[in-house]
């Protein structure tokens, strides 16, 4: 049984898109639901009852990434990561999954990846308890997400050199170290970011791992962070299991492309490394 999984309540989500995908899953599988996503004890997940699942049963998300992190929620929660298999329709309007993945963008494409069945492990994480395929950063990037105009690549370094006068390094405490980071990222799976040269081995890994620039002022860390990115030059790095630290009230952190709320005055974040779940993929990630 495929399971296409959609949130009604997304920014993308149009009626029109939904019978789409259904037309073109017609084509490809004969047996398949559609079912939304939902709240559920304020976290957000799939609408299915997880006794209905057999062994071998895809769950593919048809939207972006929040409604990956909802599948995947849905998947930790009922304990299904040996039972189930997760796929990506490419729907929504954050799509880092589909890049990193190597996935079609058409319906038509990315419902053949899901037929093929080519499976790779990676591990995913908690955030203050939320689960999702990440990396999270901190400092300068945050700090521009937050701020944006823009929502592309080449958009993204305008926002930089225009927000570069107003920021402030992010000073955290972090396993009994105070540092002062111009940016920093927490990352435990190549899902997103691969595409940099430091980042290629780094997939299912054990460890969770912190790359940061410290103690930079605005034009060296800028420098210095694109030197990184380009292999130049390397992070400075740590690996745990997991981190906690406490977050400057002027600073967010931002996990999968979004800022991430912070609720209430607590600024204390945990981040872990969790679990492992099968994801369909177009081939070697």
């Amino acid at each position: 049984m495929l399971y296409l999984v959609y949130n009604k309540y997304s920014g993308a989500y149009s009626s029109k898109r939904i019978s789409s995908l259904e037309r073109a899953a017609q084509k490809e599988f004969s047996d398949y639901t559609l079912r939304e996503t939902v709240i559920y004890e304020s976290c957000v997940s799939a609408d299915i009852d997880p006794r209905e699942i057999k062994t071998g049963d895809m769950i593919a998300a048809a939207g972006g990434d929040g409604t990956v992190n909802a599948c995947l929620q849905f998947i930790h929660d009922n304990s299904l990561q040996e039972r189930t298999i997760l796929g990506v329709i490419p729907l929504g309007t954050g799509n880092n999954m589909v890049g990193s993945l190597k996935l079609p963008r058409s319906l038509c494409g990315a419902l053949r990846v899901l037929k093929n069945r080519k499976t790779e492990y990676l591990s995913y994480g908690l955030l203050n308890g939320s689960k999702a395929f990440f990396n999270c950063s901190i400092g300068f990037s945050s700090f521009v997400l937050k701020k944006r105009k823009t929502n592309s690549i080449a958009g993204y370094f305008y926002d930089s050199a225009r927000l570069m006068p107003f920021y402030k390094s992010c000073r955290i405490e972090l396993e009994g170290r105070k540092l002062e980071i111009f940016a920093g990222f927490f990352i435990n799976t190549k899902v997103y970011m691969s595409k940099f040269k430091f980042l290629k081995e780094n997939n299912s890994d054990k460890g969770m791992k912190f790359f940061y620039i410290e103690g930079a002022n605005l034009l060296t860390g800028l420098t210095d962070t694109l030197k990184a990115f380009t292999g130049i030059k390397e992070y400075k790095t740590m690996e745990k299991n997991g981190f906690k630290f406490n977050l400057p009230e002027n600073h967010d952190i931002e996990l999968d492309g979004d800022i991430y709320e912070i609720a209430g005055n607590n600024r204390t974040i945990s981040l872990e490394n969790r679990s492992t779940v099968k994801i369909i993929t177009n081939g070697d990630i």
